[in-house]
């Protein structure tokens, strides 16, 4: 029996996190993981029983937990206004990392097994009902708390795509500030 190596997991995860992020899921192996991690693959196979493919499970897993804890901060918040703004800072902050985490995965997703690319695209899901159940507290209408939780989501996910991942640059493009800002002000309207 294999002893435990404190933080080992940990760092599997991280440097296959790194290694899929910069050579795609398909062209990982487990050994590049193994040597990355500075650990044996019988150690990589003694934490994750199902290899690679477990690998990815828990590095999806991983980046939901981020992302929604990143979105849903504890706090009280006067009026949707103020919540809104909160949470434009909050998107900021952490959408450089979400950006990095994601794009690999996005690219991919057509190749993955059924399993990771469902919970992939439950990450999304879940994110959005985060902000719907944050954005019923100020509004009456679910149906509408509803859209514009969808809303928030995709202009997000769409300004880190078309302005950080692919480059744009132009003159009139909007600070990520600028476009939150913009954002929130038409919601709450």
């Amino acid at each position: 029996m294999m002893e435990e190596t404190p933080g080992l997991k940990e760092t599997i995860l991280t440097v296959a996190s790194d290694l899929f992020a910069k050579h795609g899921f398909a062209a990982t192996s487990i050994k590049q993981i193994a040597k990355a991690a500075g650990c044996t693959t019988a150690a990589l196979y003694y934490y994750f029983e199902d290899g690679k493919a477990h690998i990815l499970r828990e590095v999806v897993r991983s980046y939901s937990t981020d992302v929604l804890s990143a979105v849903d901060e504890e706090g009280e918040f006067d009026d949707l206004s103020s919540y809104l703004e909160q949470l434009t800072q909050r998107i900021r902050q952490h959408m450089p990392e979400m950006r990095k985490r994601f794009n690999w995965l996005a690219l991919e997703l057509p190749n993955l097994p059924i399993e990771e690319r469902d919970q992939f695209l439950g990450q999304f899901l879940g994110l959005q009902r985060v902000i719907r159940a944050r954005l019923v507290q100020y509004l009456e209408d679910h149906d509408r708390a509803n859209m514009l939780a969808w809303i928030i989501v995709c202009a997000f996910f769409g300004y880190g795509q078309l302005f950080q991942t692919m480059g744009l640059k132009d003159t009139s493009a909007p600070s990520l500030d600028e476009f939150g800002h913009a954002l929130m002000e038409i919601i709450s309207q």
